[in-house]
């Protein structure tokens, strides 16, 4: 065999060796910019790209331009072994000609290099964009809660009932359970429609309670259809508890007790024996209806800033009706006995099981 022939096998061995490898440094060289999983590694190095870093220190670039060396290298010696060094011009001729496939390969550090490059750049840029993002959504909740606290504050003092006038204000706290879906990872959004469905039901609730409680007073009369229960303590009771569940979920018992308001405890004496210690936040009828309208006043104004969506139609329009009735219920002078006061005097409260299990599955 001669010796052109030797080189030319030489040659065919060296190019089914290699070009497998080839697939593979490309292959790898794109998932070198692609993974996400900063723990994946390739032959034991690590090929995340990582945009918080220069490029020149990473394993990547390191990595897949010594490999690409390497094999110039392997294939330079497999092709200049049968040959001598001849610093000549006939021996450079010669060399460029007998080289052409390590240097072949050896170019390819360029395009590799540019390919992992831009991945690079690629990554920081996405990089970027994702902080200046999380800024604007952490900017626009902030700037939320702030506004809503503020927008609320703005409203002044109001009269919510007879003889009963409190200046409208909230806390972040509030912002934080009327608006939980907001955070700093979501930004600003709306008012959460659950939270402000379960103001609805305990207003609506606790006035039904009042309309057993007090079934003498004509503006209670049409808002149930039942028969008044002959517990009046046990109401009282119930509508205690319904009202401080309401203004422990809001947030707002430093605001909705005026110093005239004295918040005086009371001893329950449960049906089983046991006895629980609770708080009166309304002495009379009017200061209930106050702390109702409250509530639900800092829930519409929260709704109307925020919400827009379609689905909010239906709550804000219950909410409005609720605000309007509350108006009317607390502007109305005509009561004659205020048993809610009468029982706000006692010291003790003894409900019967019956209602206590009728306000449970309520």
């Amino acid at each position: 065999m001669t010796q052109e022939a030797k080189d030319a096998l030489h040659l065919i061995y060296m190019i089914l060796a290699i070009s497998p490898i080839v697939c593979i440094i490309f292959l790898c060289a794109c998932a070198s910019g692609i993974s996400a999983d900063k723990r994946a590694t390739f032959y034991n190095f690590s090929y995340h790209l990582d945009p918080r870093r220069g490029l020149a220190s990473q394993w990547p670039l390191r990595f897949w331009l010594t490999t690409i060396f390497v094999y110039f290298l392997a294939a330079g010696y497999v092709c200049w072994a049968p040959y001598t060094l001849s610093f000549t011009p006939a021996g450079f001729d010669t060399f460029i000609d007998i080289s052409k496939f390590p240097l072949a390969l050896l170019s390819l550090t360029i395009p590799v290099g540019v390919f992992i490059s831009r991945l690079h750049s690629t990554q920081q840029a996405a990089a970027q964009i994702e902080a200046t993002d999380m800024k604007n959504r952490l900017d626009a909740f902030h700037a939320q809660r702030k506004g809503i606290v503020e927008y609320i504050a703005s409203l002044g003092t109001i009269k919510l009932a007879h003889k009963v006038s409190l200046q409208i204000q909230i806390n972040q706290a509030f912002h934080s359970v009327v608006f939980c879906n907001s955070t700093h990872e979501t930004g600003a959004l709306e008012a959460d429609e659950q939270v402000l469905k379960y103001v609805v039901r305990q207003v609506n609730l606790i006035i039904d309670k009042l309309s057993l409680l007090m079934p003498d007073f004509n503006a209670l009369k049409g808002r149930v259809s039942k028969s008044p229960e002959s517990n009046q303590s046990g109401i009282y009771f119930e509508v205690s508890k319904l009202l401080n569940e309401l203004c422990v979920k809001l947030n707002i018992l430093d605001y909705v007790v005026a110093p005239q308001i004295k918040k005086t405890p009371f001893t329950a004496i449960l049906p089983g024996g046991e006895q629980e210690r609770h708080v009166r936040l309304a002495g009379n009828y009017y200061e209930l209806i106050a702390i109702l309208n409250y509530c639900i006043t800092i829930s519409y104004f929260a709704m109307v800033s925020e919400s827009r969506s379609n689905a909010a139609i239906n709550t804000r329009l219950r909410i409005e009706g609720l605000k309007k009735e509350l108006n009317t219920l607390g502007h109305d002078t005509t009561l004659k006995l205020d048993q809610f006061k009468a029982l706000s005097a006692a010291e003790v409260i003894y409900p019967s099981p019956l209602t206590l299990s009728v306000s449970e599955s309520a």
